[in-house]
């Protein structure tokens, strides 16, 4: 997990704080934020693939095929044009939380939260409001399964939860 939080670490340095001026959708499992700081353009791409899920910056923009899915639009509405405050990974895990305020309809602050799960096969984001009720995701999981956590809007979102003898070895010696 370290080579993730020095990874994380470089991306909160140059998107924390600063505006998300363009969103669009490369793939089916591909966005590209677009985030203006400090004078300058990064480009923010998210995959949730589930072959090779990862969030990186890139130094150019990747051609787009010009999606237009529901979930592209409530990001533009609830996202673009709004700042980011807070770029964190969750619980040690493969889960990065970015938090943005923006205005809504009726020029009020809100804060939403974008979970991204870069967790393999079952990579996921997910849009919720600031009290963690769930807007949309790019997955969803009905209720009908039981051993599964229940992804769905208007469902409050639980972090999926980690093997109970789960150790996370952070330094690996030579025996």
């Amino acid at each position: 997990m370290p080579e993730e939080e020095e990874i994380l670490s470089l991306i909160e340095k140059d998107v924390n704080n600063g505006k998300i001026v363009k969103i669009s959708q490369i793939s089916n499992e591909e966005f590209l934020f677009v985030v203006r700081n400090n004078n300058q353009n990064y480009n923010l791409l998210i995959s949730t693939h589930p072959n090779m899920s990862y969030i990186n910056l890139t130094s150019s923009k990747p051609e787009s095929n010009h999606i237009t899915s529901n979930l592209l639009m409530l990001f533009r509405k609830h996202l673009e044009n709004g700042k980011i405050v807070s770029f964190s990974q969750q619980n040690n895990d493969r889960i990065v939380l970015m938090e943005v305020v923006n205005r809504d309809d009726y020029f009020r602050n809100t804060t939403h939260r974008l979970y991204i799960e870069l967790i393999g096969r079952a990579s996921n984001i997910i849009l919720t409001n600031d009290e963690d009720v769930i807007i949309d995701s790019l997955k969803k999981i009905p209720l009908e399964y039981l051993n599964l956590r229940t992804i769905q809007p208007g469902i409050h979102y639980k972090l999926p939860s980690k093997p109970e003898n789960e150790s996370i070895p952070y330094d690996i010696e030579n025996e």
